[in-house]
């Protein structure tokens, strides 16, 4: 796939980020939400222990996105696209903005401006259907989350299933017959 290297070794490095930031990072910022905005009384050595977490956990690809273009490299992969909703969405929470990130900013922003297209499940045709799209997105610190896709797959017939964060949503997005 396009998303991720043929070579064996960028693809480690690939599978590398994608663990660091599944395992890892997303765990962080799971357990941050929930003691920060759904605990129903604060536990202010959890709020801390979370939020001091979170930020020891993003400095690596603060790092890593001053020595290379994207997370695993100079190639845009999959694990630019997992890492995307951190940058744009969590750590808008904690820390509350990307000022002491300035390569984070820089990716997020390159990123965040990719065309979105459309692969035909059968034969890889593709078309873009978004152009310059919106960096970021929408934040509001009312205990709701916004809508965040947490995850995309795509169907044999072309559909593509995106869940979401708010309401443990499915939606389905199907090619027009």
């Amino acid at each position: 796939g396009k998303l991720l290297p043929a070579d064996l070794e960028a693809r480690a490095r690939v599978f590398q980020w994608l663990g660091i930031i599944q395992a890892d990072i997303g765990a962080a910022y799971t357990g941050q939400f929930v003691f920060n905005v759904l605990a129903p009384e604060p536990m202010p050595w959890a709020v801390e222990h979370y939020n001091a977490l979170c930020l020891r956990l993003v400095a690596p690809i603060e790092q890593q996105l001053g020595k290379t273009r994207y997370i695993a490299g100079d190639e845009y992969t999959i694990a630019d696209v997992l890492g995307y909703p951190l940058a744009t969405v969590s750590m808008l929470r904690q820390p509350g903005n990307l000022d002491a990130y300035p390569n984070m900013r820089r990716w997020v922003a390159e990123v965040g401006a990719r065309r979105l297209s459309l692969v035909a499940a059968r034969g890889g045709r593709s078309r873009v259907i978004a152009r310059d799209l919106p960096v970021g997105q929408m934040f509001t610190r009312t205990p709701a989350p916004v809508f965040m896709p947490t995850g995309v797959a795509a169907g044999d017939d072309g559909t593509i299933y995106v869940t979401g964060d708010r309401d443990n949503s499915l939606l389905a997005f199907r090619p027009r017959k």
